[in-house]
């Protein structure tokens, strides 16, 4: 009878032993699941991180660099505008230099602000978010592995997943409690360090808008402007002549060093020019505002070829007729009326290309000037004639 007690006994212990290594093998399997799932989820998303790290990192000092305070960077970097604040700084400076560009202009602290003596680590901190993997290795093994009946009757499967996760950790360069929560998307963010407001506003688009929405009738637009100023400076540099002032021969690699300046001294007073009005839309006074730099740069040169105006009181060639002033170029319309002078050069500029109007409307408005100053009104002056003369010379634009 004991036999047959000792034998049932016996066969008990033996299924209880397959039952517990039935269910270790179960617990190992799912827990191995559990790990591999983490990590796949997790570990992808843990080397993001890591890089995301290392470029907010480099950001900050690139806008310390840019002379923002740490509260400002705190503002522009929890907004995720940093790379857009350093780009249109670069664009800035490129237009205006480094003066064109100040952070406060950018960045505005909100008023209550107070000084906290933020520090970077503070604000990649804020930015970053807290993971929230604040479980114990125990923890994280019982989360994993389950309260088994192995460990009930004194088993230690959690053992061997804590060397298991220790082995993925190392591994990996990340604990399986972080991967876990990563896996999860398990990130927590505080509230700002700072309020604050952005403001990226480009002053030329901002003038070219609002010209855009005033009457720009007779006006000419940027491209058309530009142009213009830039045939100018060809037209008065000789790039296109073969005589100077002196009637000295201008050769054509002269003609092309002369076409290489003017253009140059064009695009800088251009860029000079926009800076300082900001216009989309320009008129005559424009015109004859920069083209005078350029005529006074192209003399410093030597190399203007254009129209000279003397002044003085007498009679020749020169210095005028009578008293006032007068052109020491000739030109093809010299002695005609403005009313002749007008329906010549809309009649002549057909077929021409643009090189070739902007030489014509440089002749008609010596011969406009000269025609005006023999007929000039009492008390008017020679700037009211060129004045007048460069309205002529606009409309005439118009209609060709």
């Amino acid at each position: 009878m004991a036999f047959y007690g000792l034998a049932a006994l016996g066969g008990a212990a033996k299924s209880l032993s397959q039952g517990l290594k039935e269910e270790r093998d179960e617990a190992l399997s799912l827990a191995t699941q559990k790990i591999k799932i983490f990590t796949e989820l997790g570990l992808p998303k843990a080397r993001a991180r890591k890089e995301s790290l290392r470029s907010k990192n480099k950001l900050f000092d690139s806008l310390k660099d840019a002379k923002f305070s740490i509260p400002q960077i705190a503002v522009i970097m929890r907004e995720g505008k940093g790379q857009a604040v350093l780009d249109f700084i670069q664009n800035q400076r490129d237009l205006f230099g480094e003066a064109g560009v100040k952070p406060a202009d950018i960045v505005a602290l909100s008023p209550d602000y107070k000084d906290s003596g933020l520090t970077k680590d503070m604000v990649l901190k804020n930015v970053m978010g807290k993971v929230n993997a604040g479980m114990s290795v125990g923890g994280a093994t019982k989360d994993v592995f389950g309260d088994s009946l192995t460990n009930k009757l004194g088993g230690n499967l959690g053992s061997v997943g804590q060397r298991q996760m220790k082995a993925m950790a190392e591994a990996t360069g990340v604990s399986m409690a972080e991967l876990q929560a990563l896996a999860s998307d398990d990130i927590t963010y505080d509230p700002k360090l700072v309020q604050g407001t952005i403001r990226m506003v480009d002053p030329v688009e901002a003038a070219r808008a609002k010209s855009a929405l005033e009457d720009t009738s007779g006006l000419m637009p940027t491209n058309t402007f530009n142009r213009t100023i830039r045939q100018h400076a060809s037209n008065f540099s000789g790039a296109g002549s073969t005589l100077d002032l002196s009637n000295n021969l201008i050769y054509k690699p002269e003609q092309a060093t002369r076409a290489l300046q003017a253009d140059r001294i064009a695009q800088e007073e251009l860029a000079i020019y926009q800076k300082e009005t900001g216009k989309g839309k320009f008129d005559n006074m424009d015109i004859k505002t920069i083209a005078g730099r350029i005529d006074d740069r192209l003399r410093e040169l030597d190399i203007y070829v254009g129209p000279d105006v003397g002044t003085g009181t007498g009679t020749g060639t020169g210095t005028g007729t009578g008293t006032g002033s007068g052109s020491q170029a000739s030109s093809a319309y010299s002695g005609m009326s403005v009313n002749a002078i007008n329906n010549q050069v809309i009649k002549d500029a057909k077929g021409l290309n643009n090189n070739q109007q902007d030489l014509m409307l440089a002749q008609a408005r010596i011969a406009i000037i000269a025609d005006l100053t023999k007929n000039k009104k009492p008390n008017q002056t020679q700037k009211d004639i060129e004045d007048e003369a460069d309205k002529i010379i606009l409309q005439i634009r118009n209609q060709i």
